[in-house]
């Protein structure tokens, strides 16, 4: 069995029809490129919608914020605190032993 080398014809029409695969190939893969970054444009623009939403809201929130009512609503949370601490405080006091001696 012998091996014949192509002609310059067939040659020529491989070499023709690898150029078309390649461009076909290289167009395909460009249309994917583009069409990766249309996707992630738009993903990339609803995470800028989102954050400005987010900010408006921050925004609204900060503005909605009483001082004095905040102040008010911390001292009662610290009044409560301490009436809940003082029943404590007065039977480790009872006891003789404190929080500390125990450990």
């Amino acid at each position: 069995m012998a091996v014949q080398q192509p002609s310059p014809d067939v040659l020529a029409v491989a070499r023709r029809q690898a150029a078309e695969l390649l461009a076909r190939a290289r167009g395909d893969h460009d249309d994917s490129v583009r069409q990766n970054y249309e996707v992630l444009r738009a993903h990339v623009e609803r995470l800028v919608q989102g954050v400005h939403k987010l900010q408006e809201d921050h925004s609204e929130l900060e503005a909605s914020i009483d001082p004095e009512a905040e102040h008010k609503a911390k001292d009662r949370l610290l009044a409560i605190f301490t009436s809940y601490m003082q029943p404590l405080q007065e039977k480790s006091e009872t006891t003789g032993r404190t929080y500390q001696q125990r450990f």
